[in-house]
């Protein structure tokens, strides 16, 4: 399913730059799709592969409108996203849609369905098709539903276009979904849902260098999004071009003196300083939770245990 939906967007990517070159002038309106893409999981793929789909058939454009703030970080339901602002914009422009627009949540809340639609939707983005899952709604207070939008299109002329849902072993993936399995340390599923590994990223600190004095040298980040559980990780590291395999872990070092909470990782086989670079921690598999340890002498056997398995599960890999 990971691959078939990728695949699919590199050959509709493909048809949208030659779209792009060649049947420019023929264009007239747009396949639309809206929300929020929180961690643009395998049902946001497959919405996307759609809007693209319609668009090359059509020979129309693509467009994505999703909203800044994020509603579930307005309305306080939610402290932390899945995909920071940053990584969110990387991966969307990553997507071969034509347009991506961040609407300004605020100034939209309050419409009603039929106002949003108009005012956005048809005058500035010309929709011919709305492409969305089916759960999607519209308007204040989520007034619309796909039904009554597609009774609506009837009259303005432009067609709903819904797209099944992904789900894994009977479970329908969503955004929530994998926020709660990311909260629990359950990151070998929430990877699989996202279709990408969770990842944490930032730029490398100088920190206490109690790592390097346990004989396990770390580099270190803050990242007040990630939604793990503090604990110990199989994880790589990508920074400039090369992946490392690493062991992390996240906390606040109880064993040692409390500090503010960090991502430390360990970079197996790898002895150099990267001070001020930008990394991305990918994370594979929860391996351990936090622990106080009663000495330094067992935190650093229980370090070197934590190393071992990580090495033995990269070596044991299929």
């Amino acid at each position: 399913m990971i691959i078939q939906i990728y695949s699919e967007l590199i050959l509709l990517k493909l048809i949208k730059n030659n779209l792009e070159t060649n049947d420019m002038e023929k264009r007239s309106g747009n396949a639309v799709t809206i929300g929020n893409f929180d961690g643009f999981h395998l049902g946001h793929q497959s919405i996307i592969s759609n809007t693209l789909r319609i668009a090359a058939e059509k020979s129309i454009g693509s467009v994505l409108l999703t909203f800044h703030p994020n509603p579930r970080l307005f309305f306080n339901a939610e402290d932390k996203l899945i995909y920071s602002d940053q990584r969110k914009k990387k991966v969307l422009e990553s997507t071969g849609i034509n347009k991506i627009e961040y609407i300004k949540f605020p100034e939209v809340f309050s419409l009603n369905g039929q106002d949003f639609i108009d005012k956005y939707l048809l005058d500035i983005y010309s929709m011919k098709y709305l492409v969305v899952g089916d759960n999607f709604r519209l308007g204040k207070g989520r007034e619309w539903d796909i039904e009554r939008i597609s009774e609506y299109g009837t009259i303005k002329g432009f067609e709903v276009k819904i797209v099944a849902p992904e789900d894994y072993h009977g479970t329908k993936i969503s955004s929530s979904i994998i926020r709660d399995l990311l909260r629990k340390g359950e990151i070998s599923t929430a990877n699989i849902m996202l279709g990408v590994e969770y990842v944490s990223e930032g730029f490398v600190l100088k920190g206490n260098r109690i790592g390097t004095r346990l004989g396990f040298p770390t580099i270190n980040i803050v990242d007040n999004n990630c939604l793990l559980p503090n604990g110990v990780y199989k994880s790589k590291v990508f920074s400039d071009g090369n992946v490392y395999k690493s062991a992390t872990y996240i906390g606040d070092n109880p064993t040692i003196s409390k500090t503010e909470r960090k991502i430390e990782t360990h970079l197996i086989n790898f002895d150099k300083e990267i001070y001020d670079k930008y990394v991305e921690i990918h994370f594979l598999k929860f391996i351990r939770g936090e622990r106080k340890f009663s000495s330094e002498k067992e935190l650093i056997f229980q370090i070197r245990d934590d190393v071992n398995t990580i090495k033995f599960d990269f070596e044991t890999e299929v």
